[in-house]
């Protein structure tokens, strides 16, 4: 494996490959504040990384970008050690009279991710919530390209910020977007989107007016009771009994919930609600789910999610966003 120092600030490369019949890394590239690490493999066909960032977070002008390349019949894991915080947005000040009048505007964090799969690979992106601290600003980008017969676990969560110190849904921006494409075969060689999921939440700390009642509702009281959100994709021949273990499971919901199969209201708060819908365009192969979830609080979410993986250490050896 290589790793070395790269000269863009932020900018990361991973590359799975298999050599000698075992799952490696060929390189393993990153530069401040970005940071890679990849644990000893406790199994032939799955490796495993962790992104970081010096000092547990994100700050105001982060630019995070990672490149990951899977090679076919390889196996790997993206994961983070802990929630991924995003700081408040700090000025920036390029002249001494904007530092004196505090003039200059906040600059927000930015994170990317570009990732290739080839066929009969799976990456597995398993991160921690993101929590924005007040004030805090995020944006992040992920565009998967998965060749014919490659497959995708894709897990983009996020909490209402720091609870406890009564900063829930006080950050300004927390923007998301999910990108799937699959490369089309020897006969159709452009790519196909087939699906694009996207979270955007803006600053709406005071009242926002319901433009049918004239009543006047913040964001917060219109979530509550709900402070921890999740969406969980799951693409590919490799995760097909997680997706259809999840189908199943929903059509129990809603079974138990109408008595017909049908979608029902209920009026009691469930400290959990989830949906779940197969990929709205199928390609090849390249069939799956899209599962949405709000819960109360962040341990409630995480029994759920690791519910729904369940069977996912059979094809990785070992799933270890269940240990964390």
């Amino acid at each position: 494996m290589t790793t070395t120092i790269q000269d863009v600030q932020g900018s990361g490369t991973v590359h799975c490959c298999r050599v000698n019949c075992k799952v490696t890394l060929s390189t393993l590239t990153y530069t401040y504040p970005l940071r890679l690490v990849s644990p000893r493999a406790h199994t032939p066909n799955h490796v495993s990384v962790y992104v970081l960032t010096y000092g547990g977070g994100l700050v105001s002008g982060d630019r995070i970008s990672l490149t990951v390349k899977v090679d076919e019949d390889c196996a790997m894991s993206l994961l983070t050690q802990s929630s991924t915080k995003v700081f408040r947005q700090r000025p920036t000040a390029s002249s001494l009279d904007e530092i004196v009048t505090q003039i200059s505007p906040p600059t927000n964090v930015v994170q990317t991710l570009s990732a290739r799969i080839s066929r009969n690979a799976l990456l597995a992106v398993l991160p921690e919530p993101v929590t924005c601290f007040a004030d805090a600003s995020y944006n992040q980008r992920q565009v998967f390209r998965l060749e014919q017969g490659a497959s995708l676990v894709l897990l983009d969560w996020f909490t209402s910020g720091r609870k406890s110190r009564g900063e829930a849904w006080q950050f300004d921006r927390y923007a998301s977007v999910n990108e799937i494409w699959v490369e089309g075969d020897a006969a159709q060689s452009s790519a196909k989107l087939i699906l694009r999921d996207a979270w955007l939440l803006d600053d709406e700390k005071d009242s926002a007016c319901n433009p049918k009642t004239g009543d006047q509702h913040t964001y917060k009281e219109r979530v509550e009771p709900y402070h921890c959100f999740a969406n969980l994709i799951l693409a590919g021949h490799r995760v097909s009994n997680l997706v259809a273990a999840a189908m199943n499971a929903f059509d129990k919901v809603l079974i138990t919930a109408s008595g017909s199969g049908g979608c029902a209201v209920s009026s009691s708060i469930q400290s959990l609600i989830w949906s779940a819908s197969p990929l709205p365009l199928a390609v090849g192969d390249i069939t799956g789910i899209v599962i949405r979830a709000a819960a109360m609080d962040t341990p409630i979410m995480r029994t759920f999610l690791n519910e729904m993986l369940v069977g996912l250490d059979a094809e990785l050896g070992e799933n270890l966003f269940s240990l964390i």
